[in-house]
């Protein structure tokens, strides 16, 4: 039956995109609920797929129990065949629990390729431990939502030193530490047992918050 994947559609200017309408289906009568006027369509769409939500924090996966800056840039990237809703009440954000204002969202100025969306998001932390999780829909209504991510803002710099692995080893190493503010520079200096420096390691990715590995052949 045709009439189960026909869906009414408002054209929205400012995305310039056909969006589905809130709608009700009784027999062959579709109702619309709409608080504007404007174009209308009926359109026939079998898409029931949820758009893919991942979340960065200063361009890094964010990952649950990660250390962040009290002032992170966290990327929102939003993927979906048949087009993100890019309209700003469309996209959320929920910072412990609570529904952030949709003014505190960067939208993308262009909607060039409405299968791919970015969304930038600054908040303001304090220390100790937060929850985020992000839901967003498609063109055609599908919901869809990120798991609840935990992770913490420190109240000062720590360094958490995890060791090296391999160890002992015979061509290469990892080192591993965490640190729990940004730091404005890290090295990382090896000696033999006797005492001789024989490598520094200093390099910018070092220095942002949480989890790191460094690699020393």
């Amino acid at each position: 039956d045709s009439t189960k994947t026909l869906k009414p559609y408002r054209w929205e200017e400012s995305i310039q995109r056909w969006v589905v309408c809130p709608f009700s289906f009784s027999d062959s009568l579709i109702s619309i609920k709409s608080r504007d006027l404007g174009l209308f369509t009926l359109l026939n769409s079998e898409d029931k797929e949820s758009p893919l939500i991942e979340l960065q924090v200063e361009n890094q996966p964010f990952s649950w129990g990660s250390y962040v800056p009290k002032n992170p840039v966290i990327t929102v990237v939003i993927q979906d065949k048949s087009g993100v809703d890019i309209r700003p009440e469309k996209i959320e954000i929920f910072l412990d629990n609570e529904l952030q204002d949709s003014y505190s969202l960067v939208l993308p100025d262009s909607t060039n390729d409405p299968t791919n969306i970015t969304v930038l998001f600054r908040p303001n932390l304090k220390p100790g431990k937060h929850t985020i999780y992000v839901r967003a829909c498609d063109v055609n209504g599908n919901i869809g939502q990120t798991d609840k991510i935990d992770f913490r803002v420190g109240s000062r710099l720590e360094i958490h030193f995890l060791g090296n692995h391999p160890n002992p080893f015979k061509r290469k190493t990892v080192f591993a530490y965490v640190l729990t503010e940004a730091a404005e520079d890290v090295s990382l200096k090896i000696y033999t047992v006797s005492g001789k420096l024989i490598r520094t390691l200093n390099d910018f990715d070092m220095t942002s918050p949480d989890y790191h590995e460094v690699v020393w052949d």
